[in-house]
């Protein structure tokens, strides 16, 4: 299945930009701990602003190394990452067959737990995102184009566009698909929630593999976002509680 997506990179590049992905992450975290700057988040008026420049720092640390890998930034260009043209229609298609298949894996392991004493990691609400935005309606607005808009183009980019297109490219489609769900769920904090994200990032990557384009991709992401993030949004203001969900 090679030049599946004409990827531009080889593996050896896709290490590369990983590895060095993997220790900026490392030091910026190590920096982090240090300067203890997560009780300076918490306790700070203006949490919103520490929140959202450690959102922008954690991207660019994934997609910085991109620049300096072939073809290099002068002619990286948006087709490299799969940004083809793709039926809007067909999109919606993908977008809403993805999400119901989604949703129905989903079910079936919401009901497993339900009805047994396993326990899978992620698929307990046990934390909220706003805990760690101010309280006011600007930083909900930040909060939503951190969450639904920012953050799923430029995972989308990276995950898809490069890890999961060069893998497919390189090494099959299965086997590549298998890989880049793991390293987007092991690369996502908190890793209690590996599994769900797991699954995700199998559903997205069909769509891309589907649809050999990144648009569906990111509008799948986009609506997945929105939803999680009105849920969360309704529980935290205890709009509905989980009683009302179970």
């Amino acid at each position: 299945m090679r030049n599946y997506f004409q990827a531009p990179w080889e593996i050896r590049e896709l290490i590369m930009a990983l590895s060095a992905s993997v220790l900026l992450f490392m030091l910026f975290r190590l920096g982090f701990n240090y300067f203890e700057l997560d009780v300076l988040m918490k306790e700070s008026h203006v949490k919103t602003a520490y929140v959202t420049l450690f959102f922008m720092i954690q991207w660019g640390i994934l997609l910085l190394p991109l620049l300096f890998v072939r073809p290099g930034y002068k002619n990286l260009t948006w087709k490299n990452f799969g940004f083809r043209k793709y039926s809007p229609l067909k999109s919606l298609f993908l977008i809403l067959k993805g999400y119901i298949f989604y949703i129905i894996i989903s079910v079936i392991i919401v009901t497993i737990i339900m009805y047994s004493d396993v326990r899978v990691p992620g698929y307990q609400v046990d934390w909220s995102i706003f805990h760690f935005f101010d309280e006011n309606l600007y930083s909900l607005i930040i909060a939503g184009l951190l969450i639904i808009i920012i953050g799923p183009v430029l995972e989308e980019i990276f995950f898809r566009g490069f890890i999961l297109r060069t893998l497919c490219n390189r090494i099959g489609l299965l086997l590549g698909s298998v890989l880049s769900a793991g390293l987007f769920a092991v690369l996502h904090m908190p890793w209690q929630n590996i599994i769900p994200i797991f699954v995700l990032g199998l559903v997205i990557n069909y769509i891309v593999i589907k649809s050999k384009s990144l648009w569906p991709a990111i509008g799948f992401h986009v609506l997945n976002n929105a939803i999680a993030f009105t849920l969360q949004l309704l529980l935290f203001r205890e709009v509905i509680s989980l009683e009302k969900l179970v």
